[in-house]
């Protein structure tokens, strides 16, 4: 009896090591160069091609999103935004809530003089792959 407990806690061990070892993840390089085409794309005023880097099951209005944002803020996105530095870069290879990967971005920006905190969460999982949250902070 004790030798088939064993036996099973091997095959667990096992399995949750091919499990995770199969798991892609999303990479610093991959998180950074979305949020930087994306950021770009806003600038540009190109939100045809930002809103399709939005996650499939998300349904972010990435232009009423920016609008709004400046609204509130008194900045103009499509005078240039400036990633001033990266404060916080934080991966999980799975994330019971997204059920898959996902990749958190924090960083300063810059737009239009002023200096505004922004948080964008990238998600891939077997719903798809993209950009899954967009948060300022002013």
């Amino acid at each position: 009896m004790k030798i088939k407990r064993i036996f099973t806690g091997i095959l667990i061990l096992m399995l949750v090591f091919s499990l995770a070892s199969c798991s892609k993840g999303i990479t610093k390089g991959e998180a950074t160069d979305e949020v930087e085409t994306f950021l770009e794309n806003v600038s540009n005023g190109d939100f045809e091609k930002a809103s399709a880097q939005i996650h499939p099951t998300r349904a972010i209005g990435v232009e009423y999103l920016f609008n709004m944002q400046e609204l509130r803020m008194g900045v103009d996105f499509q005078s240039g935004i400036e990633i001033k530095r990266y404060t916080s870069l934080s991966s999980s290879y799975y994330d019971s809530e997204v059920d898959g990967s996902d990749f958190d971005v924090e960083m300063e920006i810059i737009v239009s003089g002023k200096t505004i905190g922004l948080e964008i969460e990238i998600v891939e999982n077997d719903e798809g792959y993209g950009i899954y949250s967009v948060e300022f902070d002013d």
